[in-house]
């Protein structure tokens, strides 16, 4: 078999092209490969068909954003884009991310972990990673090889994707609602439909939105997954009465002729898909649906889960219930909303309570303040304690003295030990902005501001460092008695 790709590393793209290009004529293409006959085989045995190495820097994108091959976690291995006879490693297509897996050379004991699978022109490229650096892959094609697929992404990717086709199928028949897109997510997070609605009659968007007729499309799916539908791909001639006739979805690639994939979910729905399905909907275990929010002017997203992550959700939506439970002594569920209002009530309260007081502590402390800078040349310099004050109360302060004492500039400082210490000053901008980095040095931290105000931090440190910080306070207002003076 004769495929030897050019001696020079191509980039993923130009390895992309020629891969494609050069698959030879006995190769399976997408749409008819292992893992669409039958999405449930974990590993097959072929041979590959091509392999080349690809430039290292060419694994990352440059200027505009764009999809990048997943890689390991530490990018120590060596990059190849491989064919092979046939793949038993779902390429991204159909709204589905690509499966992941390995890929076993045993004529020369090689290992390549595969992260990504493209539909390349109708071919499937595997992006794989190898420990070893090949001197000649060349030597590779037409070896035997064993695939293997990531089975627990494969079950997840599968039953979302089935789940979508069940939802889409009962969303049109019962309410009228096409579906706009999908999204498959690769994390534990929900999966989501968007509905295209009418903007008259009865399933407007608003009337989606505060009706919800979702949870009626959730009870049906379900339905049908305690009846166990079964889910079975065929290929039909895109010519054929069978197709034109019982096929509802039927979205073709312009000129595409020949036969086509069809997925049918027995007494639900017979739609175009090259995507991998359960073969029974009993699989999918139960499906969810979470909630439903407004995103275009008449679309509707619907977010669900399926299989597997119903059962991750149930488990976190409980162990949250557990910890909230216990924050808020409240044991019982149905009680617990009712707790957390009473305990934001008096957080409202505590927090209004103690905005007076600031406001009265900040009036008695302006008071004070403003008889020192009036009596130090417009200048001060104070100490606010321990506890670290927000920018706000510097700030109400700062103002408070300033609208007392025309003129001054005030410097304050709060915290200490673990904590850090925070400073601020305000007041004339010229004194603030000349003396703001020469402060900072001075008491061994930093900070930035402008416009006559500037805030900063002090690392934090021990007693002696604490005391030595408190100590410069008469060397801060010296330096901004000189400052203003000039």
């Amino acid at each position: 078999m004769e495929n030897s790709p050019p001696p020079a590393p191509l980039s993923i793209s130009e390895a992309r092209s020629y891969l494609s290009s050069s698959f030879p004529a006995n190769g399976t293409k997408c749409g008819s490969l292992k893992c669409q006959h039958d999405s449930n085989i974990k590993s097959i045995s072929t041979a590959i068909s091509g392999i080349v190495k690809v430039k290292p820097e060419d694994s990352k994108s440059k200027g505009k954003k764009k999809k990048t091959i997943a890689s390991p976690q530490k990018n120590t291995k060596t990059c190849y884009l491989i064919t092979c006879l046939d793949s038993v490693i779902f390429p991204m297509g159909g709204g589905q991310p690509c499966d992941f897996g390995t890929l076993l050379v045993p004529s020369h004991s090689l290992s390549f972990e595969v992260l990504d699978s493209s539909n390349v022109g109708g071919t499937c490229v595997l992006t794989g990673y190898c420990q070893e650096e090949i001197t000649d892959a060349s030597s590779l094609v037409g070896q035997p090889c064993t695939m293997t697929v990531d089975f627990v992404r494969r079950m997840d990717h599968m039953q979302q994707h089935t789940a979508q086709h069940v939802i889409s199928a009962i969303a049109l028949d019962k309410f009228k609602l096409d579906t706009h897109s999908w999204s498959l997510t690769t994390t534990e997070e929900p999966c989501t439909v968007d509905f295209k609605l009418a903007e008259q009659g009865d399933l407007t968007l608003d009337a989606v939105l505060s009706n919800d007729p979702f949870q009626d499309i959730e009870k049906s799916t379900n339905d049908h997954i305690f009846a166990g539908r079964s889910v079975v791909p065929s290929w039909l001639d895109v010519e054929g009465d069978e197709y034109k006739n019982s096929v509802r979805s039927r979205l073709l690639p312009s000129g595409f002729s020949g036969l086509i994939r069809v997925l049918t979910i027995d007494q639900v729905d017979k739609s175009t898909c090259c995507g991998t399905h359960v073969s029974t909907l009993s699989h999918l275990t139960a499906v969810k649906v979470l909630k439903i929010v407004k995103v275009g002017k008449n679309l509707a997203r619907m977010f669900f889960v399926s299989g597997k992550r119903t059962m991750d959700f149930v488990r976190r939506s409980l162990l949250h219930q557990s910890r909230i439970a216990n924050i808020v002594n409240t044991p019982h569920l149905e009680d617990q909303v009712e707790r957390v209002q009473i305990l934001f009530n008096e957080k409202t309260l505590n927090e209004k309570k103690i905005k007076s007081l600031w406001d009265q502590l900040t009036a008695l402390k302006a008071a004070s303040l403003s008889s020192l800078a009036a009596s130090n040349d417009g200048v001060v310099a104070d100490d606010l304690g321990a506890d670290v004050v927000d920018k706000e109360v510097y700030k109400n302060l700062a103002n408070a003295v300033i609208e007392k004492a025309p003129g001054s500039t005030i410097f304050l400082l709060s915290g200490g030990l673990s904590a850090g210490t925070t400073f601020y000053m305000q007041g004339d901008p010229s004194v603030v902005d000349a003396a703001g980095k020469e402060v900072a040095g001075l008491l061994g931290g930093r900070g930035g501001g402008k416009g006559g105000s500037m805030m900063g931090k002090i690392p934090p440190g021990d007693e002696k460092h604490d005391a030595a910080v408190r100590s410069k306070l008469e060397e801060v207002e010296t330096l901004m008695k000189k400052l203003k003076t000039c």
